[in-house]
Order: C-alpha cells, then sequence, then structure tokens
C-alpha cells in the first residue's frame, strides 16, 4: 500500500537502521516516489532491487491494482513510545498511539501541536482524533494534510551510548596500532640481530676454512720436502756405488756438493732468521689487530673492527697463499728434477755426468726459488708493518679530529649558555627600567592631577565665598529700601520670602561665573601642564640613552669575555 497523494519523499532527518534496541519498522522506498507503509505488525523484508506488488497511485483514492516497482532504499524510521514526531501524512505515521505527541500542518500552512487521542486504522487512510493546542478536538482530514517531512529525534542516552562506542572503537583501534608498531620494531629489530649474527659467523668460517687450507699447504709442503731429501739420498746410494774410474768425480764433484750444501745451511738459516722475523712481525700484527679491535670496542664501532680484521686476515691469508704457491712450485720443480736425474741414472749410467748436471741445476734452482721465498716473506712483513703504522696514523688522526669536534661543540655549548644568560639579564634590566619609567609617569601623571583638583577645589571654595558675601550685602541692602511701616509680620515674611530671589538668582550667576573662571582657570593650568609633559618626554629620552647605553656595554663586556675563552 501507498499514499494516495504520491507523496514526494525526500527524507533527510531520516537514520539508516543502526538502532535495533529502539521500536523501528523498516520502510521501503520504491522507484516512482511511492511508499509502502503497511500497519501490520509484521515488518516488510524488502531488499535493494527487489521487485514488488503495490498500489496504483493515479487514482483519487488507493485502490487494488498489480504495479510493479522496484524497491530502491531500505531504511528505518526510529519512533518510540512518548517521542515527539512531526508528521507529514498520517497514512507515513507507522502505528502511532494513544497520548502521543505530534506536529502536523493544516490546510493553512501552520504547524499545529497535537495529542492523539484515538487511532482508527480500519479505513484508509487511516483516522486520527486530536486534540491541538488551543484544546479543540478535530479530526484528521488524512492525504490533504501538508506533507512534511517525518523527523524521528535521537534519543540522548543512543546518542551518548553512540559517541562511547565509538570513543571505545577509535581507543581500541590506537591500541592495536601501537602494538602493530611495536611488533614492527622488534621484528626489525631480531632481523638486524640475525643479519649480524649470520656475518659474524660467516666471516668466522671463511677464518676457520682459510686456516685448514694453510695446514693442508703446508703438510703438503712437508711431504714434498721428505720425498726430496728420500730422492737424494737414493741418488747418493747410487752415486756412491758407481765404479772406480769416476771416484775422482765423485770426489770432486762430493766437493762441490758439500760446499753447496754449506751454502744452503747458510741459506736455510737465513730463511729461518726470515721466518722468525716473519713470526714476530705477524705476532707484531696481531697484536696491533688486537689492539685497534679493544679501541674499537671502546668507540661503540664493532662492525667496522670486524671488517677491517676481516680484510687483515685475507690479507695475510693471500700472502700466505702466494708464500705457499712459490714454495710449492719450488718443490715441485725439485722434485721433477729428481726425478728426471733418477730416470736418467737408470736408463744410462754414461749419462751420468748429465743427469748430474741436471741435479746441480735443479739445485740451483730450488735455492734461487727458496731466495724468491725469502725476498717475498720480507716483503709481505715490510707491507704488514707498513699497513699497521698507516692504520695507528688513520686512527690517530680520527681520534684527533673527534676531541677536536667535540672541544668545538663544547665550547660552543658554554658560548650560547653565556650568550642566553646575558640576553636574559638585559631584558630583565629593560623590563625593570620600563617598569620604573611608567611607575613615575604614574606618580608624575597622580601629582599634577592631584595638584589641579586641589587648584580648582580652592578656586570653587574663594566662589562660593564670594557668591555668600555678595548675596549678603544684597540682604542688607534690600532690607535697608524696605518701608518702616510694613507690620512686622509682612515685614519678617516680606524679608525671608524677598532676600530668597538673590539667594536662588545667586547660584546660577555664581554657577555662571564659577563655570567662566574655572574655565579660565583650566586654561591656565594648561601651560603647565604642557611644561610638564615636555619635561616628563625629556627625561624619557634620558632614560632611554641610558638603557641603550647599558645594553651597548653588556654587549661589548660579553664579546670581550667570549674573545678571551
Amino acid at each position: 500500500m501507498t499514499n494516495a497523494g504520491g507523496t514526494n519523499l525526500n527524507r533527510i532527518h531520516l537514520e539508516k537502521a543502526k538502532f535495533s534496541e529502539l521500536e523501528s519498522r523498516p520502510q521501503a522506498l520504491l522507484r516512482a516516489n511511492s511508499q509502502i507503509s503497511d500497519m501490520s505488525s509484521k515488518p516488510y523484508e524488502y531488499a535493494v532491487g527487489q521487485e514488488v506488488l503495490c498500489c496504483d497511485t493515479e487514482g483519487s483514492a488507493p485502490k487494488p491494482g498489480t504495479v510493479r516497482k522496484i524497491v530502491e532504499e531500505i531504511y528505518t524510521v526510529r519512533l518510540k513510545s512518548g517521542s515527539q514526531v512531526e508528521v507529514s501524512d498520517f497514512s507515513l505515521a507507522p502505528s502511532l498511539k494513544k497520548n502521543e505527541e505530534v506536529k502536523y500542518a493544516r490546510k493553512d500552512g501552520k504547524k499545529v501541536l497535537a495529542v492523539v487521542l484515538s487511532v482508527d486504522i480500519s479505513i484508509w487512510p487511516p483516522s486520527y482524533t486530536i486534540r491541538e493546542e488551543g484544546g479543540a478536538e478535530r479530526e484528521t482530514e488524512g492525504t490533504r494534510l501538508v506533507p512534511l517531512v517525518i523527523a524521528a529525534k535521537f534519543d540522548k542516552e543512543a546518542a551518548k551510548e553512540l559517541e562511547a562506542a565509538q570513543a571505545e572503537a577509535a581507543m581500541r583501534a590506537l591500541l592495536e596500532e601501537e602494538e602493530r608498531e611495536q611488533q614492527r620494531k622488534m621484528k626489525a629489530e631480531a632481523k638486524a640481530k640475525a643479519k649480524a649474527e649470520a656475518a659474524e659467523a660467516k666471516a668466522k668460517a671463511n677464518m676457520e676454512k682459510a686456516k685448514l687450507e694453510a695446514r693442508q699447504k703446508a703438510s703438503a709442503q712437508a711431504q714434498l720436502k721428505t720425498e726430496a731429501n728420500q730422492v737424494k739420498l737414493q741418488q747418493d746410494e747410487e752415486e756412491n756405488a758407481k765404479a772406480n774410474e769416476e771416484a775422482e768425480a765423485r770426489r770432486a764433484l762430493k766437493q762441490k756438493l758439500e760446499e753447496e750444501a754449506a751454502a744452503r745451511i747458510e741459506e736455510a738459516k737465513v730463511l729461518k732468521a726470515a721466518k722468525e722475523k716473519e713470526r714476530k712481525a705477524k705476532q707484531k700484527a696481531a697484536k696491533l689487530a688486537r689492539q685497534a679491535e679493544e679501541q674499537a670496542e671502546r668507540e661503540l664501532a664493532e662492525e667496522a673492527a670486524a671488517k677491517e680484521a676481516a680484510a687483515e686476515a685475507a690479507r695475510l691469508a693471500e700472502l700466505k697463499r702466494e708464500e705457499e704457491a712459490a714454495s710449492a712450485r719450488a718443490a715441485a720443480a725439485a722434485a721433477e728434477a729428481a726425478a728426471k736425474a733418477i730416470e736418467a741414472a737408470r736408463v744410462s749410467k754414461e749419462k751420468a755426468a748429465a743427469e748430474r748436471l741436471a741435479a746441480e741445476k735443479a739445485m740451483a734452482e730450488k735455492v734461487a726459488a727458496e731466495k724468491a721465498m725469502a725476498e717475498a716473506a720480507l716483503a709481505a712483513e715490510a707491507k704488514a708493518e707498513a699497513e699497521a703504522a698507516r692504520a695507528a696514523k688513520e686512527k690517530a688522526a680520527a681520534e684527533s679530529r673527534i676531541q677536536k669536534e667535540q672541544e668545538a661543540l663544547r665550547a660552543q655549548a658554554e658560548q650560547a649558555q653565556v650568550t642566553a644568560a646575558a640576553e636574559k639579564r638585559a631584558e630583565e634590566a629593560a623590563a625593570q627600567a620600563r617598569e620604573q619609567v611608567d611607575a613615575e609617569q604614574q606618580a608624575h601623571k597622580r601629582a599634577v592631577d592631584d595638584e589641579a583638583a586641589q587648584r580648582e577645589a580652592e578656586e570653587r571654595r574663594k566662589a562660593k565665598a564670594k557668591n555668600k558675601k555678595q548675596a549678603k550685602k544684597q540682604r542688607m541692602k534690600a532690607q535697608a529700601e524696605e518701608e518702616p511701616e510694613t507690620p512686622a509680620e509682612e515685614d519678617e515674611t516680606e524679608g525671608l520670602e524677598e532676600p530668597e530671589e538673590p539667594r536662588n538668582r545667586a547660584p546660577a550667576a555664581t554657577s555662571k561665573k564659577g563655570g567662566k573662571k574655572k574655565k579660565g582657570s583650566t586654561k591656565a593650568a594648561q601651560p603647565h601642564v604642557d611644561s610638564l609633559n615636555t619635561k616628563n618626554s625629556a627625561s624619557d629620552w634620558q632614560l632611554w640613552v641610558c638603557l641603550a647605553g647599558f645594553v651597548v656595554l653588556v654587549a661589548v663586556g660579553l664579546m670581550l669575555h667570549l674573545s678571551k675563552q
């Protein structure tokens, strides 16, 4: 069912269905400005977009029909027993109850406050018996009423509950946001910590790997040296078993070999000394590295120290690898030469001399390789010492720079404090000077006002005394002019009445004269006030000059103090 007039339902104040705790009735707004307003107790259960059957609204009265319309919006009219509503059309008022206060519009357009006395929904539009403000009872005219917008008033308690719920939701959202932010921070810290631990573990693994490789290379070099010694012993045994005709050659070769052995011993001693020096250099470098690392820990730069130590270890490992590679190449060359010599001895005894020469050549190459290795070790030691010296120099320079910056910042802070204190003292002095000037001006103004008031009071007193004298003279003159034949009572009466005229007139004249005299006194006092104002402005100017000189002296003293510091 719809209202018969097809009322335009521009519902500005209608609320969406939010407060289920209040009495409400869902209503469906259709597309052709039609309204479904069933008065039954069961609410409609429509959905937006649903096609419904409703009455034809083109007639003068609603009649059954099969007009199909589309539900465009679902809203709820919030009504509660005892609430005051505006009724646009009583066909739209869902189940108004007895004793409810309503506002409606009569045909003349006047809005009237009324009370529902009875409800008759057996007819359509429903009829309501109401009592208006003036007390007259009448029945409503149904759809002939001027349409008004249904305006449901908010329940104050529901509004307060809604505000409390909104505040609680906002607080909950804020707490959740803070908790999420805390979790994000904790995750970021854990991630950074895990990353640092992983980097540290990786560095340790690389160092362990480098140490293991160094040990493996050292063992391989020792094995090569052992094999070379075995080859040499075997060669010596074979040479001792040679024929007598080669004895002379063997003795000469033995002598030569002894000389070479002595040279090798000397070279070995030199190499041992070089290795000892290298070991000391490594110890010194390690000590310097430890000192640098401890200093870095004190300066909260663990990551930089770790990187520097890793780089130093990498350089040492590289030098060690180069040294081991050189030793390995020399050993390989010696082994290869020894193998060639053995193979040549086995193939032919006649080529013994050539094999010995090849062995001597291999031995010379080995000696040269050992010399090169010693030189490389010395160069590495010198490089390590230079790197350590450079690191110490850079560290000292950084410490000096940091100390200078800290001293400069401390000096700036002290200077700022001194400047702020001086400015504060200058502002306080200026404020005191201004207050003193204001107090002097106020005192001077009060003195001038008091002097003027006293002068005016004195002038008024003099004028009053003069007026009294004039009135007394006039009264005496009038008494002298009276006739002596007048009875005593009349004389007394007239003598009392007549002087009243001068007495009554005298104040006016006196006031005029006094006014003129007062005006003259004001004009006469004006030059004195101007002279006082001129003196006051001159004293103000002198005071401001003194204050400016004081501020300049304070600034100069502050600059001298800062320059001495």
